[in-house]
Order: structure tokens, then sequence, then C-alpha cells
């Protein structure tokens, strides 16, 4: 299934200067330990150089250029409904970054996973105070949930 693709590059998407905002970030530094240098799989973004929308279009002109066929699996924070609060949610395709902050750029993918860390509103101010207040533990938990089964799929394929 996966023979016919160069590598695995995970974007973890997000920011350590917003708590809710974080889970990615935390994604990709629990998985850069983990995986400790396998050459299968790149994790970019962490909470030390993180993947945001102000350079999202360069790593993904830098991912284009490194890896020929890559298969991508973006990992990122979102607002939702209140009933998917604290849930991880999974879809194929596309997936916009930034929306929930008012901007707004679309990001191939092959798998998209977001941790909801809080109800989303069509007012931006009430986005940000939300995910200014999400508590750690929240984050802390989606993280390594995430982590956890990013890194069993990896293995189930054989990619660790």
């Amino acid at each position: 299934m996966m023979e016919h693709f160069s590598n695995v590059v995970i974007l973890c998407v997000g920011t350590n200067k917003i708590a809710g905002d974080c889970i990615g970030p935390i994604v990709g530094k629990k998985l850069g330990r983990l995986l400790n240098n396998n050459s299968n799989v790149v994790v970019l973004g962490n909470c030390k150089s993180t993947l945001n929308f102000n350079n999202a279009k360069n790593i993904w002109e830098q991912v284009k250029k490194d890896y020929p066929n890559p298969f991508i699996i973006t990992v990122d924070a979102a607002l939702g409904k209140k009933e998917m609060i604290n849930k991880i949610v999974t879809s194929t395709g596309y997936i916009k970054i930034g929306s929930a902050l008012g901007n707004g750029t679309y990001y191939p993918s092959h798998i998209n996973i977001k941790g909801v860390v809080g109800e989303y509103s069509n007012d931006l101010q009430e986005n940000i105070k939300t995910l200014k207040n999400v508590e750690k533990n929240k984050i802390n938990d989606l993280s390594n949930q995430i982590t956890y089964r990013l890194y069993k799929m990896l293995e189930k394929i054989n990619y660790v």
C-alpha cells in the first residue's frame, strides 16, 4: 500500500504561543523522539520549530523539493461543534489551516488529524479567547492520543 510513496511526511501544524493551538507542535516533539531519526518518516513542526500559517507555504515548497512523492499526514488543533470537543477527528484530502484565527490556507494532505479543543464561533475574538483558555491537560491528553495512534499506525505499515 505505501510502497509507491517516497516517505511519510507528518506536518504538525500550530504554535506554542497559544495554548489551544499547540497540539501539532507537541505531537511533533513526541513523535520526533519516538521515531529517533527514522529515515522513512519525516516530522515537520515541533515546539522549537513550529509549522504555522505564516510559514506553511515555504515549508510546503521545501517538502515538494525534498520528497518526490510523499504520503502526507497533517496534525492540527481545531475548534468545532460543542459535542466534538475533546475528540479526535480524521479526514482525507486538503486541510484548511488557520481558519479559526481568521486566516486560512489549504494544505495538501492525504490524512488529516484534528484534536478538537473548543467550540467554534463566527466571532474571531471569541475563537482567540477560546484557544487561549484551553486547559493544558486537555492538550496533553489529545496530543498523547494522537502520538500513540500515529506511532501504532506507522508500526503496522512497517515504517518504524
